[in-house]
């Protein structure tokens, strides 16, 4: 066989299944749909069995670092005289998560639990930034002296310009986050979106770099 085979491997793969294989952490592409279905049943690792460790954790869930020139090798070993153009990543994460081990009702409880939790340090923390913030610029005293120039008659001058600044404060968090209750103002992805793909990058980068420090990277013998 004289042919180009395209590998495009993603960099983060879950997994469910011990046996991973070629299809479960990319994508192939070969005129010949007889050897694309073939190399997507090609095992790239087996998970090892940890029901009999200690720690649960460690058992239901497991990262492990995979370099794409194992995959690239067993390939080869297929199919010899094979082009082989990877247009993915170069080392790629394999996050296994054992679902027969996992309470799925626990996990739910936790889920909600923890749901609460960070609404109420997101609320507290938010308030006492905003209310930090207004006490260091001197908020109140610039209302006052606003109040001063704008109204002469103090009894009477109202809160207007109060509550003119936390409808203004509360409708630009919500335009800057793209963000309120279940529903986007537009299609772009919200800042905490950025964020979390940001810091999700930087963990798989962090997992691939200390696998291959480490030796433990997944790669050809």
């Amino acid at each position: 066989m004289n042919q180009n085979i395209y590998l495009k491997l993603e960099r983060n793969n879950e997994v469910s299944s011990r046996n991973v294989t070629i299809g479960d952490v990319g994508k192939v592409y070969c005129s010949d749909s007889a050897v694309v279905n073939k190399l997507k049943t090609v095992k790239v690792m087996t998970i090892p069995d940890e029901n009999g460790s200690k720690n649960k954790h460690s058992a239901m869930k497991k990262r492990y670092s995979v370099s794409a020139m194992k995959v690239i090798e067993l390939i080869q070993q297929e199919y010899p005289s094979a082009q082989i153009e990877n247009i993915g990543e170069c080392d790629f994460i394999v996050d296994y998560i054992d679902e027969s081990s996992r309470d799925h009702r626990l996990a739910s409880i936790l889920d909600i639990v923890k749901t609460i939790a960070i609404c109420i340090v997101v609320f507290f923390g938010s308030a006492y930034a905003i209310m930090a913030y207004n006490n260091d610029v001197g908020t109140t005293e610039i209302f006052d002296k606003a109040y001063e120039l704008l109204i002469d008659d103090s009894e009477n001058r109202g809160k207007w310009m109060e509550i003119m600044y936390s409808v203004g404060l509360t409708s630009g968090i919500i335009i800057f986050y793209n963000h309120f209750g279940g529903k986007t103002f537009s299609n772009d992805p919200t800042p905490i979106e950025v964020e979390m793909n940001t810091y999700e990058q930087d963990i798989d980068y962090a997992l691939i770099e200390r696998g291959s420090r480490s030796g433990k990277e997944e790669d050809v013998q």
